[in-house]
């Protein structure tokens, strides 16, 4: 199951970071993957030993395991539907053996002999991976949700600063203002930006959300994570070495500083362990490309089942749903925790992360409804993410503190074209939004400061990484500075 063992491994994708459950059972059924592979290779090795049909089969080997390695890397690559040219390269594959096999044979030979060592190989492999997986087994968790109940018990006065950080994944400035699709209505972004600040050349600090998010929170570039073992993220800017993420730099030291109750609400990255030391409430969740489960007898066999089943799935793009279906149960999950926090007075500083316009697309723009057949696209999330604005706006308007609160609304990066161009989830709508995967790196950022009426916008480059200061004078209670 190389899509799933692989970021478990790899600092940049870590899983550990991104689950908030223990891999006990993927760890688990991974091994039991590999015992009843190795199992099946030895029966099919001495059918092909024995048999008249399987000496015939011996002498197309070389070519099968070429096939078998095509598949492999396309599931590897996460594609969802087999390329097309899959036929092609296995029947080429099929017919160059046999002209091998048959007018060369000492070539043959050659290749009968890197094919044994690669399987010798292979075996030592197996070895050491699962000893990385009884390592994976015995990982558990940071906490993924947190409450202290007495600093954030106190009613707040209707007087008091209250500012809340709206990240939406991916939300790019280019589809919502700078060149919106002709049939989208984004009424909710629209009436936002008649009373706040919109930044038309916002410059990204990253392109990835594990890297975006550090950098926004310690308000500095990074380019290199790590998580560890023990739930340590550890971080690098350019050209310097790793050192141990700082949650005393980050905005929620600042407004513990100010006395100000906080809370978090977000997705994929551990907020809870990350800000634990400055935070009175948080919950964090991320099933879209979890691999964590409660340790059960049903989770096990369902990572038993699930390297086959993506295998079969590349050839049945249909059967692709379950991504798209978890990441709308994370969106749903999230935003009604986002609803209460945000609907009570005692928090002071909120900061919402929530999975959109992220691909993939789960909202039907037109039916208004939940869509996971595969058919949404970007611009369906983005009608949701107005939608959801437009709900969070409306709990912050009735409270009696909303004189005195203060937005800040951003994405954590743009769209990134160049990307989803490549995965089933593509539809027509996301072509003509961005012809060819034509890439705007530009991250919507939109300021609402309290009490303010009247739109401005600041056209020259600013980037993203302005946001922490940003918060900073909008707790304090100062004009923004933007240079």
């Amino acid at each position: 199951d190389l899509p799933v063992y692989r970021p478990v491994l790899f600092d940049e994708r870590s899983t550990f970071m991104h689950t908030p459950q223990p891999l006990t059972c993927f760890a688990l059924a991974t091994i039991a993957n590999l015992i009843l592979t190795a199992l099946l290779v030895a029966r099919v090795w001495t059918w092909i030993q024995e048999t008249q049909l399987g000496n015939c089969v011996r002498c197309y080997l070389p070519a099968l395991c070429a096939i078998q390695a095509y598949a492999l890397t396309a599931i590897l690559l996460g594609v969802h539907a087999m390329p097309r040219g899959f036929i092609a390269f296995s029947a080429l594959a099929l017919i160059a053996m046999w002209l091998v096999y048959r007018y060369w044979p000492a070539a043959y030979r050659q290749i009968q002999a890197v094919l044994s060592a690669a399987g010798a190989g292979l075996a030592v492999f197996c070895f050491f991976v699962i000893v990385q997986l009884v390592w994976i087994a015995c990982w558990r968790p940071a906490v993924n949700s947190l409450a202290n109940e007495a600093p954030a018990s106190t009613q707040r006065s209707a007087s008091r600063p209250r500012v809340v950080w709206i990240l939406m994944d991916e939300l790019a400035y280019k589809q919502v203002f700078g060149a919106r699709a002709s049939d989208l209505n984004l009424p909710n972004f629209d009436a936002f930006r008649r009373v706040s600040t919109l930044f038309t050349n916002v410059q990204p600090v990253a392109n990835y959300t594990e890297l975006a998010v550090p950098s926004l929170l310690e308000d500095r570039p990074v380019d290199r994570i790590r998580y560890t073992f023990y739930n340590h993220l550890l971080l690098a800017a350019p050209g310097q070495p790793l050192e141990p993420f700082q949650a005393a730099d980050t905005p929620f030291a600042i407004a513990k500083r100010e006395r100000m109750t906080t809370g978090v609400v977000g997705w994929y990255n551990p907020y809870c362990s990350m800000l634990a030391p400055f935070l009175d409430a948080c919950d964090w969740t991320n099933t879209a490309i979890s691999l964590g489960a409660p340790v059960t007898s049903a989770a096990f066999l369902r990572f038993l089942v699930q390297p086959w089943e993506n295998a079969w799935n590349v050839f049945h793009p249909q059967e692709q749903r379950r991504d798209i279906e978890r990441q709308r149960d994370d969106y749903v999950n999230l935003d009604h925790r986002a609803q209460t926090m945000l609907g009570d007075d005692r928090f002071d500083f909120i900061f919402l992360h929530l999975p959109l316009p992220h691909p993939p697309g789960f909202y039907n723009r037109r039916t208004g409804l939940f869509d996971t057949s595969g058919g949404a696209s970007y611009l369906d999330n983005l009608a949701l993410a107005d939608k959801t604005l437009g709900e969070l706006l409306a709990i912050l308007r009735s409270s009696p503190r909303w004189s005195t609160t203060s937005i800040v609304l951003c994405g954590d990066h743009s769209w990134r074209t160049y990307l989803w161009r490549k995965s089933i989830g593509w539809s027509p709508a996301d072509e003509e939004a961005a012809p060819g995967g034509r890439f705007d790196s530009r991250p919507m950022l939109m300021v609402h400061r309290a009490g303010q009426t009247d739109p401005e916008t600041v056209d020259h480059p600013v980037s993203l990484l302005k946001v922490p200061a940003i918060l900073d004078d909008l707790m304090q209670g100062q004009q923004l500075e933007i240079r």
